[in-house]
């Protein structure tokens, strides 16, 4: 009886196991003038949740950080290669003699974050197909249903999927 009992309580546990995957939800990406916009349904998710969601799945999320790891030498890139451009430029616009060898450097600085910016690009994108990927694969977990019934012979279980 004690390992009827045993084997009925794992079981049990092994049931509330298949229902765990029921509430995750495609991530989707819309592109906008700024950048882009993560959706888990009808929710928008920012960077940070975005980073939380993909954890659960450790692939997904390796790809992700390898995308921030892009995005953020993207920005350094871009943001002094910006004040570089834009500092010979205000200078003339002020009346002042404009260093142009370092506003070459700011574009050549700009130009140089382009690729980290595409690299972001890319993993994210991998990264949220291989999550809403390994969601669909748990489908036949996420429509099955596990019962336990008592008959007249002992104990019944069924796996419906």
């Amino acid at each position: 009886m004690k390992n009827i009992c045993i084997v009925f309580a794992l079981f049990l546990y092994g049931s509330t196991c298949l229902l765990a995957q029921s509430n995750f939800e495609e991530i989707t990406i819309k592109n906008n003038l700024g950048g882009y916009q993560f959706y888990q349904g009808e929710n928008r998710l920012s960077v940070n949740e975005l980073a939380k969601t993909l954890k659960t799945n450790s692939i997904a999320y390796k790809q992700f950080q390898s995308g921030q790891n892009s995005y953020r030498a993207s920005m350094i890139f871009g943001t002094v290669g910006g004040f570089l451009i834009g500092y010979p430029i205000g200078t003339m616009l002020g009346g002042g003699e404009p260093n142009w060898t370092l506003a070459g450097v700011g574009v050549g600085l700009a130009v140089i974050s382009i690729p980290f910016t595409n690299n972001f690009k890319k993993n994210v994108h991998r990264a949220v197909d291989t999550y809403n990927q390994n969601l669909q694969s748990n489908t036949i977990l996420e429509q099955s249903e596990l019962q336990f019934a008592i008959t007249g012979n002992g104990f019944l279980i069924k796996f419906h999927y």
